[in-house]
């Protein structure tokens, strides 16, 4: 098992495991990003997040997420997921995990999946 941490209060109070991977042969296929996390935060606005963003050939997002409606709070390990099409111009794929805020956060069994 290997587990990654994210912990303190950056100055700017987000903290970030990410992962970069280069989308040319994934173009149009669809995508899960799983992961087992769980988080020591005082809730919000100390949370942690997974999250997905697919830029385009010129920079741009074209899919974004990051869990902003469903956060991280629980210091139980769970598994959470974040699904979506990568575009036909996407250049690359970044995947991993967001601290906001002050607190520790644990990732685990991460994994990108894609399928027609």
């Amino acid at each position: 098992m290997v587990q990654s941490k994210v912990a303190g209060s950056p100055p700017d109070g987000l903290a970030f495991l990410h992962q970069v991977v280069n989308a040319s042969a994934f173009r149009g296929k669809k995508f899960v990003f799983q992961a087992s996390v769980r988080a020591e935060v005082s809730g919000t606005p100390n949370v942690a997040r997974l999250l997905v963003r697919v830029h385009r050939e010129n920079g741009e997002s074209s899919f974004f997420d990051n869990m902003g409606e469903h956060p991280i709070t629980s210091k139980r390990w769970a598994r959470y997921e974040i699904a979506g099409l990568i575009s036909s111009d996407a250049r690359d794929i970044e995947v991993g995990m967001q601290l906001a805020g002050v607190g520790i956060a644990w990732l685990d069994s991460a994994s990108l999946n894609f399928s027609k």
